[in-house]
């Protein structure tokens, strides 16, 4: 008469120990722009690659990609270059974005950052790979 028990107890644990998710990871992870060194004012296209480092697939993934620094609010310090969304990204998969953009109006270097999924509306087992910055 133990196997009520034995299955009682199985289900007590089952209960007690908190599953473990599969999640996806989302990270940009390489930007190129073209012409590589743009003069002030040329406008230039961009492309973004973004990699999925989880086991599940992300659905409708944010891509944002600011002329500033990661550290910049859109809207208030910087300007939204781009913004579109990828329908899902499967586990393992890198994807690629495609933009243009008018260029800066000042010369000198600049920077523009991609953000993946600026809600924060997918969870993801590491939220804090989610911007790559690009100096040009």
């Amino acid at each position: 008469m133990r196997w009520p028990l034995l299955l009682f107890t199985g289900a007590l644990l089952l209960l007690l120990v908190p599953s473990t998710q599969a999640l996806p990871d989302l990270e940009p992870n390489s930007m190129t722009i073209s012409p590589q060194t743009p003069v002030k004012g040329e406008p230039f296209d961009g492309e973004v690659w973004v990699r999925n480092n989880g086991d599940v697939t992300a659905f409708n993934v944010n891509i944002t990609v600011l002329n500033s620094s990661a550290s910049c609010t859109p809207g208030e310090n910087c300007e939204i270059v781009y913004q579109g969304t990828i329908e899902g990204i499967k586990g393992g998969e890198n994807v690629s974005v495609s933009f243009d953009w008018r260029g800066e109006t000042d010369s000198g270097s600049h920077v523009l950052t991609t953000r993946i999924d600026l809600d924060e509306s997918i969870p993801e087992t590491d939220e804090e790979n989610n911007d790559l910055e690009f100096e040009y």
